[in-house]
């Protein structure tokens, strides 16, 4: 098998572990949308906050445990890992910080989201008795609760975990071994995929400590450490399912051949 083909092997497991992922929480994600706008019709248009930070925890728990063990088993080749031991509960210090800060502030936007969707549909019956601005949620409960809304943000805080967890894992690895890494930008299968996004996707691994350019056709010009990088713009990272992939300085080495 050509490093080619296995990198192709890899991809695919990852794809159909990532799909399955999107597909649970977009369901979950749904329940905590449904679960807030209920409340909201009950408590004057204001929602309750809990449903979305529990549905995107959960959420992160579950991915960035499975990916953070993944990337290090693909970076050893034996599979000798230290995943029940030094390693994972290292990895999991890390996700209890990380859901402390960035999830935290990930979950606060989507319920400010929530909450201006919920503010301008009642902005619709101003002057109305309660009744009436209750039966305004009701009837609308499926547009602040699509299914679309549900699997864009399922969508987007999967791809957040793997790849934060990827990175935790590769900085972790390269703590114990002393190696070099390189990475890969990987797209993912979208309707309407990001042209740009998908250009990186060429087989070329790049040293861990260099940026991706990420240049939209506008000429304009980011560079992220990762797909989802801490800081990044909405434009590149809202709806998106690119994956990084670590890999040893000879496997990269091996593809450009």
């Amino acid at each position: 098998m050509t490093p080619k083909q296995k990198l192709q092997r890899i991809i695919l497991q990852q794809d159909r572990k990532t799909l399955a992922y999107e597909k649970k929480y977009a369901r979950v994600v749904k329940r905590a949308l449904i679960e807030q706008v209920n409340y909201a019709i009950t408590h004057n248009g204001t929602i309750n906050a809990e449903p979305m930070h529990k549905a995107v925890s959960t959420l992160f728990e579950d991915v960035a445990l499975f990916f953070g063990v993944w990337q290090y088993n693909i970076l050893d080749n034996k599979l000798v890992t230290k995943a029940d031991g030094f390693f994972l509960n290292n990895l999991k210090i890390w996700m209890q910080i990380y859901m402390n800060t960035y999830i935290a502030s990930h979950v606060t936007e989507i319920n400010d989201t929530t909450q201006k969707q919920i503010q301008r549909i009642l902005s619709k019956g101003i002057g109305q008795d309660f009744q009436t601005l209750a039966e305004l949620l009701q009837t609308n409960i499926d547009s602040i609760a699509s299914n679309f809304r549900a699997i864009m943000i399922a969508r987007t805080e999967t791809a957040n975990a793997v790849n934060a967890a990827k990175k935790r894992s590769s900085d972790d690895w390269e703590d114990e071994t002393g190696e070099r890494l390189y990475k890969l930008w990987i797209h993912r299968f979208a309707k309407e995929p990001r042209s740009w996004h998908k250009s990186l996707d060429n087989d070329i691994a790049i040293p861990k400590e260099q940026y991706f350019r990420v240049i939209d056709p506008k000429g304009n010009e980011e560079l992220m450490s990762r797909p989802h990088a801490e800081g990044a713009t909405a434009k590149n990272t809202v709806n998106c399912s690119c994956q990084v992939m670590y890999v040893s300085e000879r496997f990269a080495k091996s593809l450009a051949k």
